[in-house]
């Protein structure tokens, strides 16, 4: 889908299942979140600087990360919803999020950096699960009831589920 030099740090479907929604790092410049399609190798810049897709919702909204580090390691940034067509400036949720994900309708989970652990939210504001550790990559299901990570403890990685209803 590309060939430019760089990092690739996150990537994501649309609802479409033509369209990629990616953050890169392009010949050392700044992470920032491009858009693709499969029918075309020729990505557009979605015009947000120092940022990357988190998640897309089905409603065509983007999940972004916004951040002052480098590409790597990931790190915890400002999370924004934005269009994925653009045409408004992302609108900033909160600070020191380190990975989100959409569920059903508008409910977001978030994993949080606590200054001694992370802490996974969902929805926003309702803790649900915390570890001394890193929590990375979560995934909520069409549902919504579960939650899927990647959990990092005594220097072991493990997946892991959260029932909401447990």
């Amino acid at each position: 889908l590309t060939f430019r030099r760089g990092i690739v740090e996150t990537a994501r479907f649309t609802p479409d299942r033509k369209t990629i929604v990616y953050g890169a790092a392009w010949e050392g410049a700044p992470l920032e979140t491009f858009l693709v399609t499969t029918d075309s190798p020729e990505s557009r810049s979605l015009g947000v600087a120092r940022s990357t897709v988190y998640a897309v919702s089905l409603s065509n909204e983007l999940a972004l990360s916004l951040r002052t580090g480098g590409p790597l390691p990931p790190s915890a940034g400002t999370l924004a919803r934005v269009p994925l067509l653009g045409g408004a400036a992302p609108r900033e949720v909160m600070n020191k999020v380190e990975f989100a994900d959409w569920g059903p309708g508008d409910t977001m989970a978030v994993t949080l950096d606590t200054g001694v652990g992370d802490r996974l939210e969902y929805p926003i504001g309702t803790p649900l699960y915390e570890l001394p550790g890193p929590i990375h990559q979560i995934r909520v299901s069409p549902d919504g009831e579960l939650v899927a990570f990647q959990e990092f403890v005594r220097g072991k990685s493990a997946i892991a589920v959260v029932d909401r209803k447990k």
